[in-house]
């Protein structure tokens, strides 16, 4: 049961281990499981609609200013990414693989491609024949 204080709630979970002979350990909570979302994405457009004008991620841009993108921008540009995916025909059949370091425009490459539903391996490894994806944030009047 959660325990109420002045200012947070704390999670006190029921949770119960078994050793087994080999030394392995099996730990499970006992408490039912609660309410969830139906994904992650679900989740995530639920807080841009609750705080769309607040930062969700930045990152410093080659001039040394901040580059923001903020919950609404973020969730336009997901599903903008994730329809126009499935257009180029993108499924579990053919997955997407993103060739990027870790980017404002991964994060919406990669949240789009989850959005579409279907499967995405990311690459961080530099390739001499990398694909650049900040276009599509680019062309959105997101720089």
């Amino acid at each position: 049961m959660p325990r109420k204080s002045a200012e947070l709630t704390l999670w006190e979970p029921k949770i119960r281990m078994e050793t087994r002979a080999d030394g392995s350990m099996i730990v499970w909570q006992e408490d039912p499981l609660g309410p969830y979302p139906r994904s992650m994405n679900a989740r995530f457009l639920e807080w841009a609609a609750r705080q769309p004008d607040k930062p969700w991620l930045a990152e410093r841009a080659k001039d040394g200013s901040w580059h923001k993108v903020t919950w609404g921008q973020a969730a336009n540009l997901i599903q903008s990414v994730g329809s126009a995916l499935l257009d180029l025909g993108l499924s579990t059949e053919r997955p997407l693989l993103i060739l990027s370091g870790n980017s404002v425009a991964h994060a919406i490459m990669a949240l789009g491609a989850q959005h579409g539903a279907f499967r995405r391996r990311p690459s961080l490894r530099p390739m001499p024949w990398q694909v650049k994806i900040g276009a599509s944030c680019k062309t959105s009047g997101i720089s």
